[in-house]
């Protein structure tokens, strides 16, 4: 049996099923955040949220 140089190993009629329970690249690729962390990126998302959110005259 010869194999080709490149075999594909899906169909493309469907996609591939991902076990994310126990994949790496989620949930383990960096460590959990601390409280304080937590409240730093919403402090920032709630300040840089609300400053976009400000009409300025003359702006559409």
């Amino acid at each position: 049996m010869t194999l080709h140089p490149y075999t594909n190993p899906y169909t493309y009629d469907h996609l591939p099923v991902v076990d994310y329970q126990h994949h790496p690249a989620y949930g383990a690729a960096f460590p959990k955040p601390s409280i304080g962390e937590r409240i730093s990126a919403l402090v920032t998302f709630a300040s840089d949220g609300s400053s976009l959110s400000v009409r300025r005259p003359g702006w559409a």
